[in-house]
Parts: C-alpha cells; structure tokens; sequence
C-alpha cells in the first residue's frame, strides 16, 4: 500500500497516556481529562472507520514512556514546549496541537487519500 492508500495518525501525549494539554486545563493526573482524551480518540476512530474502512490506524504514544519518540523531531515539539500536547501527527507530519478535532483530522485524512 502506498502512502495515499494508508493513513497513520499519531497522537503524542506526555505522561501516562493522557496528554497533558496546556490549553485544556486537564492533565496526565487528570482522570477527568484522561477520560476526555480517550473518548476523542474513539470519537476519531470512529469516525476514521466510517470514512475510510480499513485505511486508516490511530496511534496513541506517550513521549515520556518512549526514548525513540522523545527523541523524534515531533516529540521535541512537546520535549521542549513549543507545541502543547497532545500533538497530532499524520503520516509523520505534524498538523493539530493541543487538542484532538475529529472533524479537522478526518479532513485532513481525506486530502492525504485523496478521495
């Protein structure tokens, strides 16, 4: 498959798998917040799954459980605070910050497939 045909989204987070957002007054400790994020990543799975069946995978990654991805170009976005998490990526590209916007992602999911 290529690229246009299969879309990664990865959502960063810092620090128990909760993504610490600056701007959303939660935090990793946060279990108000950790609920919040996690229906927003089904919310988008679900809505991905709608759209395109089978062409899509969502990932969820906490930088601070990952060497690799701390030391990724996109987890020095949030490493070091330029960027609040949870950081967005597709296909490696970094596109939305600081909150997860289903509708945004899957329009953007649909200019990387193109359909």
């Amino acid at each position: 498959m290529s690229s246009k045909d299969f879309v990664t989204v990865k959502i960063l987070s810092m620090g128990a798998k909760s993504g610490g957002c600056a701007t959303c007054g939660g935090g990793a400790s946060n279990p108000e917040f950790i609920n919040l994020l996690t229906q927003k990543i089904k919310e988008l799975e679900e809505a991905l799954n709608t759209s395109y069946p089978g062409k899509t995978k969502i990932e969820l990654v906490d930088v601070k459980e990952s060497e690799e991805e701390q030391k990724s170009e996109a987890g020095q976005l949030l490493v070091t605070g330029q960027y609040p998490p949870p950081l967005v990526l597709i296909n490696g590209d970094p596109k939305f910050a600081g909150y997860i916007a289903v509708d945004k992602i899957v329009n953007e999911v649909q200019k990387t497939i193109g359909e």
